[in-house]
């Protein structure tokens, strides 16, 4: 087993070590991507079995942004899994592994991934009163008069 913590892996490399496994363990930095993820790594193998490149990953990652209700900040822990080949041309068969000039970019794939775990609504707490539509207070704070008012 060949241990590296590279963020990018060259695949000409990887065919040429046949039956040999490849540990991945690597800290991309997505700031460039988008600069609401971090503390992101990668861990899983990459694999020559017999010529055919197999990679089996995870992504963990952190996700900084806002209660859909009450606009407060949220971190949200996203994960996602990656089991895919890669082709003799350089391409994944499912398109989940971003491949540029001949090199496997960990950089790319784990945003694309980390991406597709957002929730399209993100919530602090599941019982979370959001914001008064009248005064725009935050009702899980204090509770305003302004419907009384009405």
């Amino acid at each position: 087993m060949i241990k590296s913590d590279n963020v990018y892996w060259d695949i000409l490399d990887i065919q040429k070590s046949i039956d040999e496994t490849f540990e991945v363990r690597c800290y991309p930095d997505l700031s460039s991507e988008n600069e609401s993820f971090f503390d992101v790594e990668v861990t899983g193998k990459i694999r020559n079995i017999a010529g055919a490149v197999l990679v089996d990953v995870d992504i963990f990652g952190n996700y900084r942004t806002v209660c859909d209700r009450c606009l407060e900040d949220v971190v949200l822990s996203l994960n996602a899994e990656i089991h895919t080949s890669i082709s003799e041309d350089f391409h994944s068969k499912d398109d989940s592994i971003a491949v540029r000039n001949g090199k496997i970019d960990f950089v790319i794939t784990a945003y694309e991934a980390l991406s597709l775990e957002i929730p399209s609504k993100v919530l602090c707490d599941e019982n979370c009163k959001g914001l008064c539509h009248i005064c725009g207070s935050n009702l899980n704070i204090k509770q305003c008069n302004c419907n009384e008012i009405k």
